[in-house]
């Protein structure tokens, strides 16, 4: 019986080197936008086995990073949020590129003024609200990411 020789082990694992290197190529962007660090640092945890992540801690900060050209393919944002809040973020994101804006998803929680409200029920962005089971969470970006 052949042994494989350190030449062919060694190939074996570039291959599988550069199998990983196209896996992470190839993991959807996601920007998660909130201003509760803990929040933000669960999220990013859960979801950065399968995405590649990026946070921001209000929507200055995401409009200074779409600014510079990055897009996502998700922007998971808070509604409620200290300066700019999440409906703010979309008009300016829609501003920006339309086609980013629909590719926001909204998180709720809190109780909100009728303003708020109506936004929720009439923007055809997809919602997710707090606290939610990160089961949700994983299928709702598996119904993004796939398209």
């Amino acid at each position: 019986m052949m042994q494989p020789s350190a030449n062919m082990a060694k190939s074996s694992d570039e291959n599988d080197l550069s199998q990983n290197e196209t896996q992470k190529v190839e993991l959807s962007k996601v920007l998660i936008v909130d201003d509760e660090f803990t929040f933000r640092s669960v999220l990013e945890e859960v979801l950065s086995d399968d995405h590649e992540v990026t946070c921001a801690e209000s929507g200055e900060d995401t409009l200074a990073l779409l600014n510079t050209g990055l897009r996502y393919s998700v922007i998971i944002s808070d509604i409620l949020m200290p300066q700019m809040n999440g409906i703010e973020l979309y008009h300016r994101i829609v501003q920006l590129d339309p086609k980013q804006a629909d590719r926001m998803v909204f998180m709720t929680g809190g109780t909100f003024g009728s303003d708020m409200q109506s936004f929720i029920e009439t923007v055809k962005n997809k919602k997710i609200v707090k606290p939610f089971r990160l089961k949700e969470l994983r299928a709702l970006m598996a119904s993004i990411t796939s398209k």
